[in-house]
Formats: structure tokens, C-alpha cells, sequence
């Protein structure tokens, strides 16, 4: 973890985007977090300072499947 932010406004639903290409982290997130996958961006930038970004939505609040 490099940032913990504020997106601005706040989504709806948990997103994840993928800069550098990173499936298996991207597959493990979205299996922990339960994220649908119609919610997984990919946007390649090999020299992106970010490998993946994970934005919490008002979902997540509401059903947080973590302990």
C-alpha cells in the first residue's frame, strides 16, 4: 500500500483497477472483497506508480464480508 485516499466522490459499488497487469492479484481482491467482475478495470500503463487500485463503494459498507 502505497496510498489510502478519498476517491472524491463515492461509488456505489467496490471497483478495481488493474495498471501493470497483475490477474492473480486482481483474481485474489476480488475473491476476498466478493467484487463482481463487471467491476474490474484494466487500463495498462507499464509506468503507472500504482500496479492496482481498489476503490471501496457504498456496497462495501453496507455488506462487508471481512471480519
Amino acid at each position: 500500500v502505497i496510498q489510502v485516499a478519498n476517491a472524491g466522490e463515492q461509488p456505489q459499488y467496490c471497483m478495481v483497477y488493474d495498471y501493470t497487469g497483475n490477474p492473480y492479484t486482481v483474481r485474489y481482491l476480488v475473491e476476498l472483497m466478493g467484487i463482481p467482475p463487471a467491476n474490474i478495470y484494466s487500463s495498462y500503463n507499464p509506468t503507472s506508480e500504482i500496479d492496482v487500485a481498489v476503490v471501496l463503494g457504498a456496497s462495501w459498507v453496507e455488506g462487508n464480508p471481512l471480519p
